[in-house]
């Protein structure tokens, strides 16, 4: 779901996007999704296999909707990051963020680069929020 989407101007929304990942949440999924409207830049529904109309409806809402195959179990942490990477894809200013942040870590942490080059690769670990 976009700024536009949700009828905000997307310049006066913080730089923030989100997230949401589930499997047959119906009303809790709708509560989530609206109450994210106008809030942040963009919103990311990530479906682990629902049958209860979870996907057609947060895409009836505006949300970028990714379906995950089945030929890998689902797991919450590969839905987070299957939404993470498609932010990095497709959120530029979300991308120069994240590269800033890691040069701070490294800067002030003096973490090795093979803590930033892993992170960078494809983090096995994300911040969330339940």
């Amino acid at each position: 779901m976009t700024a536009d989407a949700a009828g905000a101007d997307p310049g006066a929304l913080p730089d923030v996007a989100a997230v949401v990942i589930g499997r047959n949440e119906g009303t809790r999924l709708r509560r989530c999704l609206v109450s994210l409207l106008g809030q942040v830049r963009c919103v990311v529904y990530v479906d682990s296999g629902s049958t209860d109309g979870s996907v057609a409806m947060a895409d009836g809402l505006g949300a970028h909707v990714i379906t995950l195959d089945d030929g890998q179990p689902f797991t919450a942490a590969r839905a987070r990051n299957v939404g993470f990477r498609y932010l990095l894809s497709s959120e530029r200013d979300l991308a120069r963020l994240l590269a800033s942040i890691l040069r701070r870590i490294r800067k002030r942490q003096r973490c090795s680069d093979d803590v930033v080059n892993a992170f960078r690769s494809g983090p096995s670990t994300t911040a969330y929020a339940t």
